[in-house]
């Protein structure tokens, strides 16, 4: 996995300045100094970053939010990400381009097998965001030439501006239906294939020298029981 730092939190990850970025509120080992715009107070602040291009293992959980703090309406997706005993939360805040292009791509996805997300410095200098599985590209379910039903944004009469608000709200209701019970279902297989699989080799174990290698478990009958 990408991210492989021990770590008693999961990283709180949110994709920007082209890669996965981890922020700390100091400087710490691993962290560097950038200067970025706050549109809120419309000032320069320094921020600590430590960024990572790829992010990799299993989609355990998509969570939907939509909550206030001071006065603010925050919304989006938060990813689980899951390689063995580590775990990772990617944020996709509505608004973003990484959370309208999970939207489009996140149907297309295999929730059995691991993901690799990737982001990196776009054409237009903007970060981009993608995934790959099997070393391919997962291709977008839902574009311009094919839909899928999915409505196309409006343009405005009067502002000549694009409204996206019913192909988002669509998407995401989609989502929401079709691809978070997938998620679901594959993270409790994969939690009990683990569980099966910490059993049988607690049991193993608790037999230890006392069987045969090739009788593990000791359902073999014995020399004598054997009929021919």
């Amino acid at each position: 996995m990408a991210l492989k730092e021990k770590t008693d939190l999961a990283p709180q990850l949110t994709v920007k300045h082209h890669a996965f970025c981890l922020e700390s509120k100091e400087l710490a080992e691993g962290y560097k100094a950038i200067e970025v715009f706050n549109p809120s107070t419309q000032q320069n602040q320094t921020k600590y970053v430590k960024l990572f291009s790829e992010l990799d293992g299993f989609l355990d959980e998509i969570r939907w939010y939509n909550r206030e703090h001071d006065g603010k309406t925050y919304s989006g997706l938060n990813l689980t990400v899951r390689d063995g005993d580590f775990v990772a939360q990617l944020d996709l805040p509505t608004g973003k381009r990484s959370f309208d292009t999970f939207l489009r791509f996140a149907e297309n996805l295999d929730f059995n097998l691991p993901i690799t997300f990737v982001a990196f410095k776009g054409r237009d200098d903007k970060t981009a965001f993608f995934a790959k599985q099997k070393g391919e590209t997962v291709k977008w379910k839902f574009t311009k030439d094919n839909p899928h039903g999915c409505p196309e944004p409006r343009k405005s009469r009067t502002t000549g501006k694009w409204d996206f608000s019913d192909t988002t709200d669509w998407l995401l209701e989609r989502l929401l239906e079709q691809v978070c019970p997938k998620v679901e279902a594959a993270a409790s297989a994969r939690t009990h294939d683990a569980g099966a699989s910490a059993h049988l080799k607690t049991k193993a174990k608790a037999v230890g020298s006392a069987v045969d290698a090739d009788d593990p478990f000791g359902v073999l009958p014995d020399d004598d029981e054997i009929p021919f």
